[in-house]
């Protein structure tokens, strides 16, 4: 039997089909948490929840207490992001923010800035040029690592800590998933490396640090941006356990 209700604003991740017409939804927290919550019939098509509660939806909910889920009462939509839902292509690039999001919060724990991150990312994915959305997939992905404590290192070498400039550097430069970044031309024969285009690093760097907007007007080509999403699942995979099959929908898929 549902117990106190609350109120949050949330972002829904992940729906999951329970019985003939309930749905478990996954959230993230408007406080940088995951929930999990049941909304009673909303498979139904005349409930109020079917549009309310769709993927990418932010909803103002009011919520039950339950023994082992919270309840959906109430859902006031106040983003839908109907431009990503409603396009394929923009769809593609934008499944990676919400599984990676799943599957990397917590409940109970919160991460400050991460809910605002992520609208604001899906918020600039809805109106940049399709082309450009891979880049803001790459930027989200690449800012959740280091909120997530697991930035990689890209100016300095993390053996040493010499600093390391890519932009310098006309070929290839050692990265070293397992050590946490680039190392250094001395360093790197000391541990497990792989040769990274020092192009593609200055670019990780780049989208790392500037805004989505600053992101959507840099008209990053698709073939740089492909290659940080690469970059970018292999670190998910490697520092994580996680791999994502939006992303590998993403990288292969074939639509931009």
């Amino acid at each position: 039997m549902a117990g106190t209700s609350y109120r949050c604003r949330a972002l829904v991740l992940k729906k999951t089909k329970l019985g003939e017409s309930d749905l478990v939804l996954t959230f993230l927290k408007d406080d940088g948490s995951r929930l999990s919550a049941v909304a009673k019939g909303a498979r139904k098509p005349a409930n109020p929840f079917a549009t309310r509660l769709d993927l990418f939806a932010v909803d103002d909910l009011l919520l039950a207490t339950g023994r082992n889920l919270d309840v959906v009462c109430e859902a006031r939509l106040t983003s839908s992001f109907r431009g990503i839902s409603t396009q394929v292509d923009r769809y593609a690039a934008a499944s990676p923010v919400l599984e990676a999001l799943s599957r990397t919060t917590h409940e109970d724990l919160g991460i400050p800035r991460l809910f605002d991150m992520s609208v604001s990312a899906l918020s600039m994915m809805e109106s940049v040029s399709v082309e450009q959305a891979p880049a803001i997939t790459a930027a989200f992905l690449l800012k959740l690592f280091a909120m997530l404590g697991l930035k990689p290192n890209l100016t300095e070498c993390v053996s040493c800590g010499r600093a390391v400039d890519p932009a310098a550097v006309s070929g290839d430069v050692p990265f070293s998933y397992l050590e946490g970044g680039l190392l250094c031309s001395v360093c790197a024969p000391a541990h497990q490396t792989i040769r990274l285009p020092a192009v593609t690093v200055s670019w990780m760097h780049a989208l790392m640090m500037s805004p989505f907007d600053a992101v959507a007007g840099m008209n990053v080509d698709l073939s740089v941006s492909f290659a940080v999403l690469q970059v970018c699942h292999s670190w998910l995979r490697e520092n994580m356990g996680t791999n994502l099959r939006s992303l590998n929908y993403l990288l292969s898929c074939g639509l931009f």
